[in-house]
């Protein structure tokens, strides 16, 4: 593929863990952080994040952002973070700059993390929540649990994720792009 005609990656939606389903769209309306697996597909720093507001916030509202390493399977340091003004008008929104260098290694496991910087709410697109493919980490059998969740740090990305204080939920993810 062309890097000009594709250039970018949805790491949301890309295997194993994402779907092809059309998507949904979903209000942000939590303040704990939320994870999501994904392989790298690409090395190199990342150039870009975008994602596709689909109701702005009626107040100031920020979307942080942010790749996380692994360690065991699960989200460890932060890498760098965007943080996107939810308050604006809707569309795609792209961010070319981050809170430092996220560099990643094509086919190595990271964690894309996202929260509200306040409690005001927005809507994103998502991934149709009937197709997402379950996390791993799970409480139950019957439950399709598809992302993680992070309590203790209420509007904000920590530097490093506590495994202590995760917890597998039910959540939309926002359709996510990357590309380097």
């Amino acid at each position: 593929l062309s890097a000009a005609s594709s250039k970018y990656f949805s790491i949301t939606k890309c295997g194993p863990w994402g779907s092809g389903e059309p998507g949904d769209s979903d209000v942000i309306n939590y303040e704990t952080p939320v994870y999501c697996p994904f392989v790298a597909p690409a090395s190199g720093a990342v150039a870009g994040l975008s994602i596709n507001l689909t109701s702005a916030a009626s107040g100031g509202v920020n979307l942080l952002c942010g790749i996380y390493d692994s360690e065991n399977g699960l989200p460890n340091d932060l890498l760098g973070y965007a943080t996107m003004d939810m308050n604006v008008s809707t569309g795609n929104i792209r961010q070319t700059s981050f809170s430092s260098t996220v560099t990643t290694t094509r086919g190595d496991l990271y964690y894309v993390a996202w929260t509200r910087s306040t409690t005001v709410p927005f809507t994103l697109s998502t991934v149709h929540r009937n197709s997402q493919a379950a996390l791993g980490p799970t409480r139950d059998v019957e439950n399709n649990y598809m992302a993680l969740s992070e309590t203790g740090t209420d509007n904000t990305l920590p530097a490093s994720a506590t495994e202590a204080n995760l917890l597998s939920v039910d959540e939309e993810r926002p359709m996510i792009n990357l590309d380097w």
